[in-house]
C-alpha cells in the first residue's frame, strides 16, 4: 500500500487461441476438480470407516419402574425425506 500507482485486481480473464483439449488452464481446472473429488471420497470413506468402529452400543437400563416410557406421534425436525415423519421415542 506504500506506491499510489499499486493496481489491485478483483477477478481476471484468460483467454487463448488454442483449442480447449490442448488448453493448459483447462487442462488445469481439471486436474483440480479430480483432485477435490478424490479429497472428498477420501474423507467420506475414513466417516464411514470411523462409523463403523462405533457400533457396539451399551446395554439399556430400564427405570426404577421396570418399564418403558414412549413418547407417541412425534415429527422428526429438520424434515429429512421433505415430507411430515412422525414416529415414537422411548425411554429407557
Amino acid at each position: 500500500m506504500e506506491d499510489p500507482n499499486n493496481i489491485w485486481l478483483k477477478e481476471i480473464t484468460m483467454k487463448t487461441k488454442s483449442s480447449a483439449a490442448n488448453n493448459r488452464l483447462s487442462v488445469a481446472c481439471k486436474q483440480i476438480k479430480e483432485c477435490l473429488k478424490q479429497v472428498k471420497t477420501q474423507e467420506t470413506e475414513s466417516e464411514v470407516k470411523a462409523a463403523q468402529g462405533e457400533k457396539e452400543l451399551e446395554q439399556l437400563i430400564l427405570l426404577k419402574s421396570g418399564r418403558k416410557e414412549t413418547l407417541d406421534n412425534l415429527v422428526i425436525r429438520p424434515n429429512l425425506v421433505g415430507k411430515k415423519t412422525l414416529g415414537n421415542l422411548e425411554i429407557h
